[in-house]
């Protein structure tokens, strides 16, 4: 949700989506307390403070974004490499919107020295996005340049990935209407044969009364 909220700028909904979220949190783990159990809401908390700061950051508040993000990097230790690609991404984004490219670049290039190793194209493309956009801002035209081009490919791959993927759910669905007209056409033909029987039936009965008639008859 938080990230659709973003893609439309709708900050102000993303801190009141988040402030609910930590509040729904905060209850579960009082609860779970109560009762003696010991819960381990860490991930939770990350990905909360993480949107919070990429709000805060649309917003302009770059100190509340930063109380966000000390957070999120104290949650965020020991966790898988999902969590520190969030983690990276919004760093990026923090320094960048801060003017402190260095860490910025830094944290980018991190993030998507990881994505390669684990094969995510995709992730990769949204990190490689922003790292653009942060050479752009820091006036390294020829970088964010560079950067784009390496982009364009993996645009094509996912793009081709996304085509093979409605190609196959397609004919998956043809496939599925093909085996719906035949099972049809095998009821239909399984009608019209009892149908048939029926009828041959119906004639031999009224066959054999009509012909015990005419012997009847003609005793009488």
């Amino acid at each position: 949700l938080c990230s659709s909220l973003e893609g439309i700028g709708d900050y102000d909904e993303i801190l009141r989506v988040c402030k609910e979220w930590k509040a729904v949190i905060d209850e579960y783990e009082r609860k779970a307390e109560s009762k003696g159990y010991t819960v381990s809401l860490g991930g939770k908390r990350l990905y909360n403070e993480l949107a919070a700061c990429v709000a805060e950051i649309g917003l302009g508040n770059l100190k509340a974004a930063q109380a966000h993000l000390s957070l999120a990097q104290e949650y965020a230790k020991g966790r898988s490499s999902s969590a520190q690609y969030k983690l990276m991404l919004t760093e990026c984004k923090f320094y960048t919107a801060v003017g402190d490219f260095e860490k910025a670049i830094e944290s980018g290039k991190k993030n998507a020295d990881m994505l390669r190793e684990l094969g995510d194209s995709v992730s990769l493309a949204t990190m490689q996005t922003q790292l653009a956009e942060t050479y752009f801002r820091a006036r390294r035209f020829e970088d964010a340049a560079t950067v784009y081009r390496e982009l364009l490919p993996d645009i094509d791959s996912m793009r081709e990935e996304e085509l093979s993927s409605r190609l196959d759910e397609m004919r998956t669905l043809y496939e599925v209407d093909t085996l719906k007209m035949e099972s049809e056409a095998i009821r239909i033909k399984l009608i019209a044969v009892v149908l048939v029987v029926a009828m041959l039936l119906i004639l031999l009965t009224i066959t054999i009364v009509y012909i015990q008639l005419l012997k009847r008859t003609r005793k009488e």
